[in-house]
């Protein structure tokens, strides 16, 4: 059987943010430079998917934004990673217009943080 060099890389990045391993849950976003307060993290499609697609597939549950009861979006780019924390310094809302995910930072966050949202969940046990 032929071998196959790994293409996945320890860092993915993208403008002043960039994916890699997070000591918080597997994949997480971090600053690559300093970003200011309301400044645009992200701006990535989503799929807007009915949430019985996700009774077959818990790990992509894991990686959606639930809408309602009966909708989640599954966003692209690094939607999926940011990881939560009850004190975010990120946040996101979804413009429907575009049909895009707009990440953007609640504080100033420091080159080489990673950036975090709520998920909007009562405690880390619902996760």
């Amino acid at each position: 059987m032929r071998e196959f060099r790994s293409l996945v890389k320890p860092v993915l990045r993208q403008g002043a943010i960039e994916a890699r391993r997070s000591p918080i849950h597997r994949w997480g976003v971090f600053a690559t430079e300093d970003i200011e307060k309301d400044e645009l993290l992200e701006e990535s499609p989503y799929i807007l998917t009915p949430v019985e697609e996700f009774e077959d597939s818990p790990t992509l549950e894991r990686y959606s934004y639930g809408l309602d009861d009966c909708n989640s979006v599954v966003g692209l780019g690094y939607a999926g990673l940011y990881n939560h924390s009850f004190e975010p310094n990120a946040a996101y809302y979804l413009d429907s217009v575009n049909h895009v995910m707009v990440h953007y930072a609640l504080q100033q966050i420091k080159i080489g943080e990673e950036i975090t949202i709520d998920y909007g969940i009562e405690s880390i046990e619902d996760l």
